[in-house]
């Protein structure tokens, strides 16, 4: 079971898109309020969560994820229960995933000390001794990331990745949009090997390198089910060697 967190003025998109893609693969999904079961995001749309916060039964869980919005942020923040889950999660060897200023709860939580992570622009300094990176979305081992509200599809396909992996990749891309959807987590691990900044310094072509190794990685994808957590572990290993 995969449990998400909905504070007062949590970022709707960065919840609801990969409660989409994730119910989309067939992984069991369950919103979860704090403070009630009608909880409204940041753009003023009210959402009535499958449960709150004290129904949740953690030796179900498999992932807990922290959507995004300062104010939903805070909500979480300032919920002792809510901290306590997260950590149980992280104690217990469960995923923990957050997006946009959410990673700021995991730093500081020490989750993301001496882990690859991304988070808001800005919020950088509130992350800790997390080793930073530039990347729409980021795993690394329990430990997943993702920017912002405009990385929520590449982050809610992180999340499918690591739940299921390419056997539930197969799956999602048949009710949807295949080509867009198995290009973005190929995207998300080409950016993280260092392949995006290059493409803003030389456009032309390290594009078309870009493109042909996302084509490859596509079709890797879709033919060897360990080829999702291959790329999650060379890209850690890849970064690691970077940063020496």
């Amino acid at each position: 079971m995969v449990y998400m967190l909905l504070g007062t003025g949590f970022e709707e998109t960065e919840a609801v898109a990969p409660i989409d893609l994730l119910r989309r693969a067939g992984v069991s999904v369950a919103t979860v309020g704090i403070g009630g079961k009608v909880i409204t995001g940041s753009h003023g749309i009210p959402v009535t969560a499958d449960m709150e916060l004290g129904q949740m039964d953690l030796t179900q869980l498999d992932m807990i994820v922290l959507p995004g919005g300062m104010k939903g942020v805070a909500s979480i923040k300032g919920c002792p229960e809510a901290l306590e889950a997260v950590q149980f999660a992280w104690e217990n060897g469960r995923f923990v995933a957050a997006i946009c200023a959410a990673p700021t709860i995991l730093a500081m939580l020490g989750i993301t000390d001496g882990r690859r992570a991304t988070c808001y622009p800005g919020c950088e300094g509130q992350m800790g001794s997390a080793d930073m990176v530039c990347a729409p979305a980021v795993t690394d081992g329990k430990l997943i990331t993702g920017t912002s509200a405009g990385c929520a599809v590449p982050f809610g396909l992180a999340l499918i990745a690591a739940l299921g992996g390419c056997k539930t990749f197969a799956g999602l891309g048949k009710k949807t949009l295949a080509v867009y959807l198995f290009h973005m987590p190929i995207f998300a691990f080409y950016s993280e090997l260092g392949f995006f900044q290059l493409a803003h310094e030389k456009p032309l072509p390290v594009t078309v390198v870009f493109v042909l190794l996302e084509a490859l990685g596509c079709v890797c994808l879709l033919a060897s089910a360990p080829v999702s957590k291959t790329f999650d572990a060379v890209a850690n290993v890849w970064y690691r060697l970077r940063k020496k």
